[in-house]
């Protein structure tokens, strides 16, 4: 993929296009030398002038967009380019200043494809673009955020990505509006893709919206006039809670994603501003071909620390969902995945042995949602952690987890014979990002072997970072999820009777032995003292039954086996609280 740079930085949370590193063409080592040309293009402003300033145009080979992909400033109207012969396309992207210069509306206005095999002169006008990008829904709405993304393959090499990102600025600065010229010719050669997503609230920011609609369209072949009337039947409705035992400025933010999105990725998600805890309804556009990805963050204050990552996910035409964020306890979590859905990138088992290779992955301070992750602590947020493998009572790997912020990962060689492994891995993080869940302490016991042409199933890896690699067996580690009943979003549950449920099981794509026993044990003095919880339940559901006084933190233990010999330990310091 190629992004284009812009000729200059357009300020930051008005509007402006999508930049990244490409450089001007360069003839490849070894490629024959072949007649270059001089393509004019010369543009007209919104005014109907001889566009210079912020207006720019895009040259793209329409061949191959590796052989020549440039971007350039109009002065006096005119833009010149030296190209090498063959079929191009090129876009103007022209600026309107809205009153007190505040924002601007942007004027797109695409050429389809043109021959070069001579000096060459065309001509882009702000005026061609005609169709403001936009949507009707039934609710009262603001304007919170667009971006328009324009993906155009060639007939070879990697396709350019170009996107444009508007947003509101503030009650007292005009709206600004994106306007393309609908194009009707498809591509001789490659394949021209738009995607187009809006979020619009009942307040001019996320922060002050009680319900925000996420909307994503894509047109493929030709451009047609992207303004679109929302039939409410058609959506999907989510009910958010995030959840913050502190106070909290941060973002949030649902973003889609098509197929052809992950191969040319837009650059950023949308995010908006939001005061934690919070709750919040999204009307979201449901299509099996579209995707969804929910993500807070805590503490923008603490550069960008603690919150939650949600899977991709698709939705049905009028399906309702609830989905809690950063529900406590938070704890290690395992990778998962949920379904088999196009274009996502293969999940890493978080257990998984290659011959004698063991490799290990789990992500702390996780809420117990399968698919949900801990977003992270960066500095001034501090966070720690130490692991251990051992095997038979032996230790084979372990220590401090240097310059760790979350996600966990280690890899130790395991002797042949078949043999019991225990790992242990503790972390902890600053209670100045959340006074809940500051610690916790997790035991692994299972019983391995080696095992021969293992191979996972598609749409898993052995391996991080996406590597294709499925020629490993899943170890069948335990894993624990907790749900605290009448637990509010600041973490605090009503004193006296506490009901925590627990359901105990084993990593996905493991052998799942017969979960025979579970314990919990709680701790209001930060673990110096335990009482015993009354257990009911079996077969991995189970519910832990006690008395907490009113205004503590409750520090839960939790151990639970199988019929194979496999067992958990898990300790979280002041897991949640009780209100005053």
């Amino acid at each position: 993929m190629t992004y284009v740079p812009r000729g200059q930085d357009r300020p930051a949370g008005r509007a402006g296009v999508w930049a990244g590193p490409a450089p001007a063409w360069s003839r490849p080592a070894g490629m024959r030398r072949t007649a270059e040309y001089t393509v004019t293009v010369t543009g007209t402003s919104v005014g109907g002038r001889p566009a210079g300033g912020q207006n720019d145009v895009f040259l793209v080979n329409a061949d191959d967009p590796a052989l020549s992909t440039s971007v350039m400033g109009f002065a006096d109207g005119v833009a010149k380019f030296r190209v090498p012969a063959g079929n191009y396309w090129a876009l103007g992207d022209f600026t309107k200043l809205l009153p007190k210069q505040d924002s601007w509306d942007e004027y797109l206005d695409m050429l389809p494809e043109f021959a070069v095999s001579q000096n060459t002169t065309v001509h882009v006008a702000a005026q061609a673009a005609t169709s403001r990008i936009g949507v009707v829904v039934p609710r009262p709405v603001t304007e919170q955020y667009l971006t328009f993304q324009l993906i155009r393959s060639g007939a070879a090499g990697p396709p350019v990505s170009l996107g444009w990102l508007l947003a509101n600025a503030g009650p007292k600065a005009p709206v600004p509006g994106l306007y393309i010229n609908p194009v009707s010719v498809r591509p001789a050669a490659g394949e021209l893709t738009t995607v187009t997503n809006e979020q619009l609230g009942s307040a001019v920011f996320p922060s002050g919206s009680r319900y925000v609609y996420d909307l994503a369209y894509q047109s493929t072949g030709t451009t047609p006039s992207h303004r679109y009337v929302v039939n409410p039947d058609a959506l999907a409705t989510v009910h958010l809670r995030y959840y913050a035992a502190a106070a909290s400025a941060g973002v949030s933010g649902t973003f889609p994603a098509f197929p052809v999105s992950n191969v040319c990725p837009l650059g950023g998600a949308i995010f908006g501003d939001m005061a934690f805890p919070a709750s919040q309804t999204v009307y979201l556009t449901a299509s099996r071909a579209l995707t969804w990805q929910t993500q807070y963050i805590q503490n923008t204050a603490l550069d960008y620390s603690g919150g939650q990552t949600g899977p991709f996910q698709a939705y049905l035409p009028g399906e309702q969902q609830t989905q809690d964020f950063g529900a406590y306890p938070l704890h290690p979590a395992p990778d998962a995945r949920l379904s088999d859905l196009p274009a996502q990138p293969p999940v890493q088992v978080s257990a998984g042995r290659a011959g004698n290779t063991l490799r290990l992955a789990m992500t702390a301070f996780s809420d117990s949602i399968p698919g949900h992750a801990g977003q992270g602590t960066f500095p001034p947020v501090t966070a720690a952690a130490s692991y251990q493998i051992d095997q038979n009572g032996t230790k084979i790997a372990g220590g401090a987890v240097p310059g760790f912020t979350g996600p966990f990962a280690a890899t130790a060689t395991l002797r042949p014979a078949p043999s019991v492994v225990q790992f242990s891995l503790s972390t902890a993080e600053s209670a100045k990002l959340n006074p809940l869940s500051v610690a916790s302490h997790t035991v692994w016991t299972w019983r391995s072997a080696p095992v021969s042409g293992a191979t996972l199933p598609p749409g898993w890896t052995c391996q991080p970072g996406g590597i294709a690699d499925r020629a490993c067996a899943v170890q069948p580690l335990l894993t624990l999820r907790y749900n605290v009943v009448g637990l509010g979003l600041d973490g605090a549950a009503a004193p006296g009777q506490q009901v925590v449920n627990i359901l105990v099981g084993h990593l996905q794509l493991a052998r799942a032995a017969k979960i025979t026993a579970a314990k919990v044990s709680v701790s209001f003095d930060h673990g110096k003292t335990w009482q015993a919880a009354r257990i009911t339940g079996s077969d991995g559901s189970y519910a832990a039954v006690f008395r907490a006084p009113p205004g503590t933190q409750v520090t839960l233990r939790t151990s639970a086996s199988d019929a194979d010999g496999g067992a958990i330990n898990e300790t979280i310091t002041n897991a949640y609280q009780t209100a005053p």
